[in-house]
């Protein structure tokens, strides 16, 4: 119960204040035990097969929302992006006039990026002399 309410109010199983994860005070057996009560089971049963490892993964790597490259975890940075990537790369997608926050960037290998940009409309945009293209849509999760 205790677990749920802090999933909830932190809308993740991450603090809202520190970025750090928090986990069951019980082992997974028993808080599956505790799911099968439901009646809703067998329609959440695949996605927690999905995450059960994760919930419960307490290693250093995902202790801590933040970069790789600083011993963390995290789902806005996709690929191996170092800060100075980033840095570099959010000052020249605001001179485009695109808002940096509800995106994701994407390395797609050493010396190209694709910025996914939430939208209901769905389009591909390439910057001239650029090594990064946007992309608009869904953001995968």
């Amino acid at each position: 119960m205790q677990y749920s309410a802090k999933f909830y109010s932190n809308l993740g199983n991450y603090s809202f204040f520190g970025n750090t994860k928090f986990i069951p005070e019980l082992d997974s057996e028993k808080f599956e035990d505790i799911l099968q009560s439901s009646s809703s089971y067998n329609e959440i049963k695949y996605i927690w097969d999905c995450i059960k490892d994760i919930v419960y993964d307490n290693s250093v790597k995902s202790k801590m929302i933040n970069l790789n490259e600083k011993y963390g975890k995290n789902s806005y940075y996709l690929g191996d992006l170092k800060e100075e990537n980033i840095k570099i790369i959010d000052k020249f997608i605001l001179s485009k006039g695109i808002e940096t926050l509800n995106t994701r960037l994407m390395k797609i290998n050493q010396s190209r990026f694709c910025y996914l940009v939430a939208s209901v409309d769905e389009k591909y945009e390439e910057w001239e002399d650029s090594n990064i293209f946007g992309y608009y849509g869904k953001i995968p999760a």
